[in-house]
């Protein structure tokens, strides 16, 4: 099994986290990368990386910026994201970029279409895409070698993510959380609270678009909004 890292880089003025994950054949996947294309790229270089992949979680302008010059940089490297969210890399008005991001969007085309349930091999590296709109209609979480768990702006530690920008809807957003968890801690089962977990703590990490790393199921007992969802405050 090839040795995994991942490496968090927070980027822009919304401090999302751009995450690169590489193997020690120094292949990487690059995911959300939102700006700063010189920090990405530095780091890329300086570990003498060679990206072949960008999955994106979802189309707002603070996770995909950097991604056309990364493009102009690595052609070879394909670009992943969603049907619903893909006119969010050509149109500045749907990745919110001219409206809160003060700049002019360079257009990009996506190269794959990501699906729900999706599995990819790279490397060691297996990557199994989730569908989760809420947050924007093509939202994404990504499942990394069946413990790491790229959740975008889905879900944060303590928290989850908004709404009420165009296109969100809280109970499509619920829906996608409350999937996730029955997929992965429930395993497809109905809930019910009487019953222990008995899941390693740290066995299902999260990586979200924002903020630090937690677990499901720390958030399961500690996110406010999780609570409220499930009626157990």
């Amino acid at each position: 099994m090839l040795k995994l890292l991942i490496k968090r880089i927070t980027v822009g003025d919304l401090k999302t986290n751009c995450y690169i994950i590489s193997t020690d054949k120094n292949n990487c996947l690059i995911f959300d990368p939102g700006s700063d294309f010189d920090k990405i790229n530095n780091y890329i270089i300086q570990n003498k990386l060679s990206p072949s992949h960008i999955f994106l979680t979802h189309g707002h302008y603070d996770h995909i910026g950097a991604v056309p010059k990364l493009k102009e940089s690595y052609p070879e490297i394909k670009i992943f994201i969603s049907d619903e969210d893909k006119d969010c890399l050509i149109d500045g008005q749907k990745s919110l970029a001219s409206v809160f991001g003060n700049y002019t969007q360079k257009p990009i085309q996506s190269d794959v279409i990501i699906k729900d349930n999706m599995i990819l091999k790279i490397d060691d590296i297996i990557i199994e895409s989730i569908s989760a709109p809420g947050h924007t209609p093509g939202s994404v979480c990504y499942l990394i070698n069946n413990n790491i768990l790229l959740t975008g702006d889905t879900l944060f530690k303590d928290s989850v993510g908004r709404t009420d920008l165009p296109g969100g809807d809280q109970k499509k957003l619920e829906d996608s959380i409350k999937k996730i968890y029955k997929l992965f801690i429930f395993q497809n089962k109905d809930i019910d609270m009487n019953i222990d977990m008995n899941i390693d703590i740290d066995k299902i990490k999260i990586y979200p678009g924002h903020w630090i790393s937690s677990n499901l199921k720390k958030e399961f007992y500690s996110n406010p909004y999780i609570k409220f969802l499930y009626n157990y405050i």
